[in-house]
């Protein structure tokens, strides 16, 4: 039983985790210059536009140092 929850448990970990893109993050999403609107529709996607990747720069910040 307690080997059975562990497993359940690294599952919904690798599931969750899998789904954490965030597109603010990617490099193509700010070269192809998006609008406002597409912007905003984003963000109501579910896309965090302050979520830190991995050098500690935020989306726009990245964008900025394109």
């Amino acid at each position: 039983m307690k080997s059975l929850i562990t497993l359940l448990s690294l599952i919904s970990f690798f599931c969750v985790n899998a789904q954490n893109t965030n597109k603010f993050l990617d490099r193509d999403f700010w070269k192809s210059e998006p609008s406002v609107s597409l912007i905003k529709k984003t963000i109501e996607d579910g896309n965090e536009p302050t979520l830190k990747g991995t050098s500690s720069f935020d989306g726009v910040s990245s964008k900025l140092r394109l």
